[in-house]
């Protein structure tokens, strides 16, 4: 293929839990834009540059009304293969040209790790980046919403990266006009970090994921 030629691609980024299960999903119709061509630094992206239209986002608890220890491991992915199944994907979408990307699940996310592992295998025929979860807080929209902002206001790491999560979302819906003010605000951290994941894997220089196809 030309370079000249434009493409459509998809990518589906995803925040695991089983309480707060985030996607973002965007369409990428430009030039392919691998990782090395970035050549801007990565602490600030512009959000003029961002080309893309975004087709699917939202937040889901997998069991209401429910504890994860009060239900089955089988109840809980039969409760995920479910909610897939109905994220509104394009219709031209195919396993050739979508990538879908998981946050690596740490130590302290056990919860989190089937949640993971079932939506490797219900993707299993599309790319699928792992992406480790300290890519995302390397970028932000502007210097006041950089992780280093947030490490100086908050006592653990943990909430500093989900308050950066959550502000560059923020930014991001206001100034792309995407509706989340009726989304609970307690959640919006965790679709802030589906956005940043994806964000952060486009522009990245170094490969801080692995890819299926590798």
């Amino acid at each position: 293929m030309s370079p000249d030629v434009n493409t459509t691609t998809y990518h589906l980024s995803f925040d695991c839990a089983n309480k707060s299960l985030a996607h973002f999903g965007c369409e990428e119709s430009d030039k392919p834009n691998t990782n090395g061509d970035v050549k801007r630094p990565l602490e600030c992206l512009s959000i003029a540059d961002i080309n893309h239209r975004v087709f699917t986002y939202g937040v889901v608890d997998l069991l209401p009304g429910q504890k994860v220890s009060e239900t089955t491991a089988i109840y809980r992915i039969k409760q995920l293969h479910k909610y897939l199944t109905n994220i509104p994907m394009p219709p031209d979408s195919t396993p050739s040209n979508t990538t879908i990307y998981i946050e690596y699940q740490m130590g302290p996310n056990a919860k989190s790790h089937d949640v993971s592992s079932a939506i490797m295998m219900f993707y299993a025929k599309y790319d699928v980046r792992i992406v480790g979860p300290s890519l995302k807080n390397t970028i932000a929209f502007n210097e006041d919403l950089r992780i280093q902002k947030f490490m100086s206001k908050y006592s653990t790491s943990y909430a500093a990266n989900k308050a950066h999560a959550q502000a560059n979302l923020i930014y991001y819906c206001r100034h792309k006009a995407i509706d989340i003010d009726n989304m609970d605000k307690s959640v919006l951290h965790n679709l802030g970090d589906a956005l940043m994941q994806y964000l952060a894997v486009r522009t990245a220089r170094t490969a801080s994921f692995r890819s299926s196809n590798a």
